[in-house]
This record gives C-alpha cells, structure tokens and sequence, in this order.
C-alpha cells in the first residue's frame, strides 16, 4: 500500500512523492519498528530503556570528567609541562570532544544508526581509557613525578595522547547518539510522553553534572591523595560498566530509523506541469538557496529526471535551509563555549595557588569544579520542577518554553551576570 503526497514548487511545478508504508519502516540493524507501534502499549514506551540510557550517561559523564577535571594539574604535576602548554593541550582536547560528535552524527544518520554508533564508539572510549591508565600505570609508559630525576619523553607523551583523543572519538559517538536514542524512546504523537520527553532532557543533563559531582570530590581526591593511575583505572571501569548495562538493556530499546538521502523507494516520480523548471524546497525561509535546485539547465543536457541519482541531488535543499537555520544558534554559544573552557583550564590552575584548608580538610584544586556543578543540578531541579510547571499552567500548554526560548534566556541570565560583574572587576583592579 502506498501514498502520493503532491507539494507545489514555484510557478507550476509539482513534485509527487511516491512513499512506501514498507519503506517507511526502515530501521537500525537491530530491526525493531517504532513507527507502527500503538500509543501506549508497552511497545512504544519502556520506563526500562530510558532509565539505563540515563545510568548510561551517568557512567560515561563519571568516566569523562574523572580523565578531564584535573587533567590541566596531571600535565603541570607529572608531564611537567608548563601552566601555559598545559591550558592549551586541555582546551585544545575539549575542543575535539565537541567537534567529533559533528563527524560522526554523520554516520550515525546515514549508514550505523545510533545503537551501532554508540556500541562502537563505547568500545573506541574504553581502548582510549585502558591506554590513558596503563600510561599512568606501567613502568616506562608512566613519567617520573619528580621532573630533575627523569623528563618526561616523547613515547609517553604520545602514549597519553593517543588515549585522550581516542576518548575524544569514542566521547563523540556517544554525544551525538545517546541523546537522540532517548529521545526515540517516546512518541512525539502521544501528549503525555511528550511532556515526559522534555523532562527527559532536563534529567539527561542532571546526570551529566551528577556524573562530574562524583569524579570532581571522589575521583579527584582518590588521583591526588592515593593514585593517579587508581583514579584513571576507575574511569575505565566506569565505561565498561556503561557499556555493560547497555548491552543489557538492548531488548527494551527502540531505535529509530536512518535518515538516508532521498532513495529510490522514498522519491518515485518527478511531474512537470506546463511552467517552469524550478524545482525548490517548500519552506518559506532562505528563498535565495532556491536558485540552486533549477532543472532548466538539466534539462537543456537532456537528463532523465526518473533517474534516482538524479533527484538525490535535489533533495539536500530542504536539508540545507534547516542547516542554515542553526548557525544563529551555533554563533550564539561560541562566546558561551570560550568562557565554560576557562573552568577546566584556568579556574583550576587559579586554584592550586590558593589556599584550599578548610579546618583539616584541604580540598583539591579541581574540586573546586564541584560548586559550578552543584549550581548546574540546583537549577536543573528548579526549572524542570517550579519553574517550568508555572509556565505551563500560564501558558496553557504541554511544554511550557520551548528549547529555542531556554537557551535564550539562559543567555539572557549569562550577560546580565557579566554586566553585573564589571563593577566587581574594576574594584579588584584597583586593589591589585
């Protein structure tokens, strides 16, 4: 059984979509359906999946942030490279954390899915872990912590830094998959899970930051005060437990299906209705992109518009307007990303020279991190619990703000802090 959906494009052009119940039913590797399920059964929705997607994060942010919290006081304490060299290398890691998931979603949408994406990334993440430790662990691999008795050399250095970036990849399979797998797990058609899916992502950040509580106090504190290869071996064992429970929890997942290109069974047929050739996209916005989807000069080389290879190479303008359409929201935390580099960098190197005695207790520099996370799940909890629930009975719907309208206003509350922080600034100036 199948369905014609026709959309007008520009002046007399039509485009009929010839789509298949069948195809429209592709899915990952794992072959389960998420389409054809009933809302409400227990095949559109299990408590199970979401719950170790969760633990899943929780694990993974534990291992993540054990490796990068005090990663800047490793490099300085036993690489022995400078406060400077060391600032860059960290920031230099934390930016390829957050550029892999990018290359990588790519073949998470098109050709692996997100359940084989993060199965092989989770096992590149764990790799990445064992070298990290056995580079603090190993005689030879592990520098000597007194720099005038042995240099650090170059095979250890390159032995820790092949681990780091191989945590690198394996974080971004991970990042750009297990976020889109929880949200698969709901029914965007039933109005209930749909307010549990926007909690859903509140809870998912909760666990990022109870992941970096747990490795900024605990963590730290083992790797400063007991081992630094105990505290890295713990990382590892973190991933692996996450992986574990993933492994486990693969009955009760629902994954979603590949977002291929147009395809043969997706795009049937193409009509040209007496007008012009200009085939475009229906959205309204960047009308300018338009101009590249014309068939006049296709069609002046006598081409084939039947022919499949040929209309994947009109499909992408759809995709490309929505992809435009995320710059704004990208440029806009640039400046938000510079400042949250500092914490990992800086903020902790500004706390080995302090003085970090509380009574008996002297608390390592990198814990200091823990009360920007403690702020970070106080937050979560009053927005996702008072805040949002206000909103929503003001504003007579499910959601309450939409995704876009959060992050404004946390931008919002950002510049307003800095705003209030010049007077602050200027006064310590003066006193230095």
């Amino acid at each position: 059984m199948a369905n014609c959906v026709f959309s007008a494009v520009g002046d007399g052009c039509f485009i009929e979509t010839l789509v298949d119940e069948e195809s429209q039913e592709r899915s990952d590797s794992i072959g389960k359906d998420f389409r054809a399920c009933n809302v409400g059964s227990r095949k559109c929705y299990d408590w199970r999946s979401t719950a170790i997607i969760l633990g899943f994060e929780f694990f993974e942010s534990l291992c993540l942030y054990g490796i990068s919290t005090n990663l800047v006081i490793y490099l300085t304490k036993v690489i022995h490279e400078s406060n400077t060299a060391a600032a860059a290398i960290v920031a230099n890691w934390t930016g390829t954390n957050f550029l892999t998931p990018l290359l990588v979603a790519l073949l998470a949408d098109s050709y692996l899915g997100n359940y084989n994406t993060i199965l092989f990334s989770s096992i590149i993440y764990i790799i990445g872990t064992l070298i990290v430790t056995f580079s603090a662990t190993i005689q030879g691999s592990k520098p000597f912590i007194y720099k005038r008795y042995s240099p650090t050399t170059g095979s250890q250095k390159q032995t820790l830094f092949v681990g780091l970036y191989l945590i690198a990849l394996g974080s971004g399979g991970v990042k750009s998959s297990l976020l889109p797998l929880g949200a698969d797990q709901f029914d965007d058609n039933n109005p209930t899970q749909q307010e549990k899916k926007a909690s859903f992502f509140s809870w998912f950040y909760f666990c990022i930051n109870l992941g970096a509580l747990v490795s900024s106090t605990l963590t730290v504190w083992i790797k400063e005060n007991v081992s630094w290869s105990v505290g890295y071996g713990i990382a590892s064992v973190c991933m692996a437990l996450a992986t574990s429970s993933f492994l486990l929890g693969t009955p009760t997942f629902r994954p979603g299906n590949l977002k291929n290109d147009a395809r043969e069974e997706d795009i049937n047929c193409l009509h040209e209705v007496e007008g012009s050739y200009s085939l475009v996209a229906t959205e309204d916005e960047f009308r300018f992109l338009d101009k590249g989807a014309n068939l006049s000069s296709l069609a002046a080389e006598g081409t084939n518009f039947a022919s499949t290879w040929r209309l994947r190479r009109l499909a992408p303008f759809a995709q490309l307007k929505s992809l435009v359409g995320l710059f704004p929201i990208w440029l806009t935390n640039i400046l938000y990303s510079m400042a949250y580099a500092q914490i990992y960098t800086t903020f902790i190197e500004q706390g080995r020279v302090m003085d970090k005695k509380i009574g008996s207790l002297t608390i390592p520099p990198a814990s200091l991190v823990a009360f920007q996370v403690l702020s970070s799940m106080s937050c979560v909890l009053l927005c996702d619990k008072i805040l949002l629930v206000t909103v929503r009975r003001f504003l007579g719907n499910g959601h309450g703000l939409t995704h876009l309208q959060r992050m404004g206003w946390a931008l919002l509350d950002d510049l307003s802090y800095g705003h209030c922080s010049n007077p602050r600034v200027k006064e310590a100036g003066k006193c230095c």
